[in-house]
């Protein structure tokens, strides 16, 4: 998993390749992204961090 900049995934969401989720613009003025792969199984402290992020950012 990964959070970056939206420039840096410009040609990736499109094709959906990877998720876009917004952060509410009073906390920042870049859009970052949260990654990982299809399929993978994460590990319990990487799925507590998303899960985090998504509760916080909603």
């Amino acid at each position: 998993m990964s959070i970056i900049s939206e420039k840096a995934v410009q040609g990736y969401l499109e094709p959906r390749r990877l998720l876009k989720f917004a952060l509410p613009s009073d906390l920042s003025e870049r859009q970052f992204y949260m990654i990982y792969q299809k399929g993978c199984i994460l590990k319990d402290y990487v799925e507590r961090f998303s899960d985090h992020l998504m509760k916080f950012y909603q």
